[in-house]
């Protein structure tokens, strides 16, 4: 059954003078320097219990982009209270053990959902919100994976998604339920917090982005999430004026993890935009970082790309980005050339190039893994490039056949044990050769949600000569020099040429700049076979009714590109719509998928000869 809400067609005028007066910075910012009090303990209950004591009426959400003065700002006390009163109706509703769908936008109600599920020892499920075919289909994935007892939502989200496709889902179990409309007051009851409440051994489903496979579910505990929390804090220090604006996706493990745990552990405020907003006009990130005095915001790589490629001068007027001390990048790998870009516009407007924090993390590892020192320079290194597809990172001069790699970081030792392996040998490789990053800790998930096939492979896995075991293969490449973490790439990614390895993102990254049309995220480089022979092949979005006469100087322009780079022969170039570029609910590109349109699309080449051909 969904429970839709009839008040969403009803609602009164949203009042802008109250929205505007609830959001002022001194409204929101922390007005002096304090110390931030460490949390000890060792549940989430007790984390919301300790801020709401100690702090009670400092700021801890502020929803950006709301709709409702009354659902904008939250303090901690007013933090502790919803979540209670929400975990209270939960328990009514038997939720303890079960699994829960949380499919929110940004915002409070999302986070008040999350930590309600936690508190009262149910499973949380999120998930984004459903808009298109693509997503009904992912989610449905998740509901037969998960097999939740019901779906929390609110009435606006459950009014712009297709409600036949939602009901389709509960056919076999749950149903939906809108948090917003559950007639929750000041008066409601809470639920009572037991004095020697442990930890849950599972209180987090958190699926995958998917590029490169089925999503998964990575079953992640409350005293990993806390663990987590705590190594981050350690690498931040945060200081009494620490702020964040947060517009990464809550379903994801940085999002949910590091934007939203992290200033509930540490206690600073966090300033919430929503990540479609922010994609589509990235100057909104830029202005709230400027306008709230923030110190730390950041996200994947292409978020620093598109700014510095998307954001117009006019638009930059009376920007102060001096206050931002933690700019984050956690994409892997981290571009050099995008961080001097992004440094080269904004440093004009207060941005300082030691801002630029590098870090490495996965799901699997609840979040954090590596980071670099902050308040440095990123540490990069030139590697010859011949000996960097023979899988070693030689250092080399700066020259046309070198290539800049930015570290990820050092290892957080005390939170895991990391290790570059040989995938095939299962044997530990020296530093500055390439193999598979793999993992050991506490703070490790225990394996994917009913996938003990997968567990079996991925998980618990032994080194040559080490009868230890416990360790966790994450698919990534990479490689340790002078003890920072470079990552190369994902595994299942690696194009083999002729013996030789090629990573997908150097070759891309070849032909961001190579001719003025191409859009930076816009291409695929991915291995397909012609004639038995493992060969590359280009798929690049592009707008042919607004370019048609220019794919052919385009493909010029890429083929001598990467020929120039990489000293590799381009076989077939595919142009396709801009914008279908298969991509995961987190913006990476799915080069599997990416290479199966181009299958399909030669398949219909066969059979239809008067269609198209490839450039």
């Amino acid at each position: 059954m969904v429970v839709t809400a009839s008040p969403v067609a009803t609602q009164a005028p949203v009042d802008a003078d109250l929205l505007k007066e609830a959001l002022q910075p001194e409204r929101i910012c922390p007005t002096a320097e304090k110390t931030l009090q460490p949390f000890k303990g060792s549940t989430i209950a007790e984390l919301l219990r300790y801020r709401a004591s100690v702090q009670p009426n400092d700021v801890a959400f502020a929803n950006l982009q709301g709709r409702s003065p009354s659902n904008l700002v939250l303090n901690y006390r007013q933090l502790e209270q919803s979540v209670l009163r929400l975990a209270y109706y939960l328990q009514q509703q038997g939720a303890q053990g079960e699994r829960i769908i949380l499919m929110y936008p940004t915002g409070i109600d999302y986070v008040v959902a999350l930590l309600a599920c936690i508190v009262v020892g149910a499973i949380a499920v999120p998930v984004y919100e459903v808009r298109r075919s693509r997503h009904v289909e992912r989610l449905r994935n998740i509901w037969k994976d998960a097999t939740p007892r019901f779906a929390l939502t609110t009435s606006v989200a459950l009014a712009q998604a297709d409600v036949a496709e939602l009901d389709s889902l509960t056919a076999e179990s749950g149903e939906w339920l809108c948090s917003d409309t559950l007639s929750l007051s000041m008066d409601s009851p809470v639920l009572e917090l037991e004095a020697d409440s442990k930890p849950n051994k599972l209180s987090l489903l958190q699926y995958t982005s998917g590029s490169t496979g089925f999503p998964k579910g990575v079953m992640v505990s409350e005293t990993a999430l806390l663990q987590n929390s705590h190594t981050i804090n350690q690498w931040m220090q945060p200081h009494g004026q620490y702020l964040v604006v947060n517009w990464l996706p809550p379903y994801h493990d940085m999002g949910l993890v590091g934007g939203l745990l992290q200033p509930i552990y540490s206690g600073f405020p966090c300033l919430l935009l929503s990540p479609v907003s922010v994609i589509q006009r990235p100057k909104l990130l830029l202005q709230a970082i400027s306008r709230y005095r923030a110190t730390i915001a950041g996200g994947p790589n292409f978020i620093y790309d598109i700014c510095a490629s998307r954001i117009r001068d006019k638009d930059l007027t009376g920007l102060d980005l001096s206050s931002w001390e933690i700019a984050f990048n956690g994409a892997e790998p981290i571009s050099h050339s995008t961080l001097e870009r992004f440094s080269e516009k904004f440093i004009p407007y207060g941005f300082s190039a030691t801002s630029h924090t590098t870090c490495y993390g996965l799901a699997e590892a609840t979040l954090f893994v590596a980071g670099d020192d902050i308040g440095q320079p990123p540490t990069v290194v030139n590697v010859n490039a011949s000996e960097f597809e023979n899988a070693k990172a030689i250092e080399a001069d700066v020259s046309d056949r070198a290539i800049s790699l930015v570290s990820s970081g050092r290892f957080a030792g005390h939170c895991c044990e990391l290790k570059i392996v040989d995938a095939e040998t299962s044997a530990e490789l020296a530093d500055g050769l390439i193999g598979e990053i793999w993992l050991r800790g506490d703070a490790l998930s225990e394996g994917y949600w009913r996938k003990p096939n997968i567990n079996q492979e991925t998980f618990d896995r032994k080194l040559k000569g080490d009868s230890a075991g416990g360790f966790m293969r994450t698919g990534d490449l990479g490689f340790v020099k002078n003890g920072q973490l470079y990552v190369a790439g994902r595994i299942k990614d690696l194009i083999v040429i002729r013996g030789r390895n090629f990573h997908p993102q150097d070759i891309e990254r070849s032909i961001a700049t190579c001719h003025p049309e191409i859009r930076l995220g816009s291409t695929a480089a991915v291995p397909t076979i012609a004639d038995g022979i493992e060969t590359l092949t280009i798929i690049q979005e592009w707008n042919a009714r607004k370019h048609p006469d220019l794919m052919g100087e385009v493909s010029k322009h890429i083929r001598a590109a990467v020929s120039k780079d990489h000293e590799l022969t381009v076989g077939d170039i595919v142009f396709i719509e801009p914008g279908s570029l298969p991509k995961t609910s987190s913006g990476k590109l799915q080069r599997t998928e990416a290479s199966k349109l181009f299958v399909a699309k030669r398949a219909d080449l066969e059979h239809e000869p008067t269609t198209a051909s490839p450039a």
